[in-house]
């Protein structure tokens, strides 16, 4: 499945380096790529975790939204030229949807990397505090004080 990354990353950067940046073409040529980096994702479903497939499909789709959210922004301006009030309360509603979406799937992707280690700690924590309370001589970490 790398090897899909690989061409989906060269790709998108013979596609940004050759394709003017205000054509329409240059997204919607993105947008195909994606999209079907999407489709044969969700169709090999590469991982061995099933979370981790469906993190990866999350993650190309909130990159499809975001690209497609900022393309619409960047042409409407450049068709328009003014932006009038209306229309740049939409587009700021529009990043700021955007910015809360990323920022969410940056701490879903921080939380299931720290999820096993929290789930040891706490394991650990309550393990401990049981051996404590049933022998409190033999427990990890406690001291006993020999009679000299």
């Amino acid at each position: 499945f790398e090897l899909v990354t690989i061409l989906r990353r060269v790709a998108l950067a013979v596609l940004i380096t050759l394709i003017d940046e205000t054509s329409e073409v240059r997204a919607v040529a993105i947008v195909i790529v994606l999209l079907c980096t999407l489709a044969i994702h969700l169709r090999l479903l590469p991982f061995t975790n099933h979370r981790d497939n469906v993190l990866e499909a999350l993650a190309i789709s909130l990159v499809i939204v975001t690209f497609v959210a900022q393309s619409s922004v960047l042409y409407t301006h450049t068709s328009t030229r003014e932006a009038t009030d209306s229309l740049a309360a939409e587009e700021e509603g529009l990043l700021l949807l955007m910015a809360f979406g990323n920022l969410a799937l940056i701490a879903v992707l921080i939380g299931i990397m720290l999820w096993p280690t929290v789930r040891y700690c706490v394991h650990q924590l309550v393990y401990d505090s049981y051996v404590r309370a049933k022998n409190p001589a033999q427990a990890p970490g406690s001291m006993r004080l020999r009679a000299l």
